[in-house]
């Protein structure tokens, strides 16, 4: 017997060790890549923001406004067409850009929850103070940030396209993705995304959805706390504009079944959901991208 239990510690120590190993290797591999990244983006110098990734105002003629929130890691570039297919539509469109993002994977490591938070709410604020009506529209933990600010917030609509609450658990994850960060981000600090992390079936979208290639493990963190916050019964039952869910039942970065529980706890009296069947988290981008930007202008466009 104690030969046995000498055995199994033996093997869990050497494990250790080859786990320890592959971590430093991994990291010193994405250090690598960040570098690069940094090194090699296209940004303007005045602001240090790459190009094509900067928040721009799309305006209207009229007194109606729509906020657009990106998502995680990404840009405006997420929404596809998006806003200028409602800017076409009478819409003065803005496109912000998150703090931390669009820049380098280093700024958004200093970032944290209420930066986050109170860039949306001034951004909201700013649209508020010219328009009789401000729509928000967020994407991925767009979606997060929106929900919190319809919250506190006279959203006149909300909508939702694959709004971040939870990751997407797999069965082979055995544990949840938030237990494997905070597990191994003292080891890994940054991560890297490839091509094809990016989570669209269509993948001939992939070269144009940006997304920094390497992201600080801490910004997970970031992003699991922000769901946890939205996800709340207590903040999703003040919720009570007309709101629309875009969804993929095939997402693979941000929960669909979560996204469905919060959209069915908002306080709402006037909801709908659009189900994306053939796409994966960038909606937008993927196989049902046309019709789900038709929905979306639908929605705005109706008397609900």
């Amino acid at each position: 017997m104690k030969r046995s239990i000498k055995a199994v510690i033996l093997v869990l120590a050497v494990l250790g060790i080859l786990s320890t190993l592959g971590c430093v290797c991994y990291s010193c591999r994405a250090r690598h890549v960040l570098e690069q990244e940094i090194e090699s983006a296209d940004r303007d110098r005045a602001t240090g923001i790459i190009r094509g990734s900067e928040p721009i105002t799309l305006p209207a003629e009229g007194r109606k406004a729509c906020l657009l929130v990106h998502g995680w890691i990404g840009s405006r570039v997420d929404f596809n067409d998006l806003g200028a297919t409602l800017n076409d539509r009478g819409f003065t469109v803005r496109l912000m850009l998150l703090p931390g993002h669009a820049t380098t994977p280093r700024a958004l490591e200093e970032v944290g929850a209420e930066e986050m938070i109170e860039a949306v709410r001034e951004e909201y604020r700013a649209l508020r103070s010219r328009y009789e009506r401000v729509d928000v529209i967020g994407f991925s933990m767009g979606g997060t940030l929106a929900t919190l600010l319809a919250a506190e917030e006279p959203v006149d609509r909300l909508v939702l396209v694959a709004p971040f609450y939870e990751v997407a658990h797999k069965w082979f994850y055995i544990l949840t993705a938030e237990t494997w960060n905070t597990l191994f981000s003292p080891l890994v600090p940054y991560a890297i995304k490839t091509e094809r992390n990016k989570k669209v079936n269509r993948v001939a979208a992939r070269p144009h959805i940006f997304s920094y290639k390497t992201f600080p493990t801490e910004a997970v963190t970031l992003l699991c706390d922000l769901g946890h916050r939205a996800a709340d019964k207590a903040i999703l039952s003040r919720i009570d504009c007309p709101v629309l869910l875009v969804y993929s039942p095939g997402d693979e970065a941000a929960s669909p079944e979560a996204a469905r529980r919060a959209w069915g706890a908002m306080g709402s009296s006037f909801k709908e959901s659009f189900p994306c069947p053939r796409s994966n988290h960038h909606i937008l981008w993927d196989y049902d991208g046309p019709e789900a930007i038709e929905a979306i202008c639908a929605f705005l466009a109706s008397d609900g």
